[in-house]
């Protein structure tokens, strides 16, 4: 399969040179869903768990998808608020997607008052830390199964590790 990969690999890149040379590059915008059009509890809920499972590979993956939705095609976010948001989550000892409570929060904040922004704020965390859990519990059965595969076992000895 290195292969069929490698092509597929390759081909992703040529694809997105063609459309850059004959429809430019893509703008900020054309990342956006418009899911977050206004920052009501349903669509921070919503998306929470699209960043969220954009962000299972790594946080940095969710920043920009948060930042088009809430700043760029939502307007309901101030630039400079969201790279406050952004700043308190690299400084709180928390996962960086974090961040997202503090987006909650301002969103809760413009949509009604003080109480909606608590609750924009446990929302939009619930959504965000939700499809971690269940890509977790769902490919639990998977991985115990890869683990107990003789073909796909780690040999330590072929390597020099002593297991002791």
């Amino acid at each position: 399969l290195w292969i069929p990969a490698g092509v597929l690999f390759i081909l992703q890149y040529a694809g997105f040179a063609v459309y850059v040379v004959f429809r430019g590059f893509p703008s900020p915008v054309s990342l956006a869903l418009g899911i977050a059009q206004t920052p009501s509890l349903i669509n921070l809920f919503v998306l929470g768990l699209v960043a969220g499972s954009l962000s299972f590979g790594g946080a940095y993956t969710a920043i920009p998808f948060v930042q088009v939705e809430a700043v760029l095609r939502g307007g309901w976010l101030p630039q400079s608020v969201f790279i406050d948001c952004i700043a308190v989550g690299n400084v709180l000892p928390a996962p960086l997607v974090i961040f997202a409570t503090f987006v909650g929060f301002q969103g809760g904040l413009v949509d009604e008052g003080l109480g909606n922004a608590f609750a924009g704020a446990v929302i939009i965390t619930l959504g965000m830390f939700f499809p971690c859990f269940l890509f977790t519990i769902a490919g639990h059965s998977l991985l115990e199964k890869l683990v107990q595969n003789k073909v796909c076992r780690w040999d330590n000895h072929k390597f020099g590790f002593d297991s002791s």
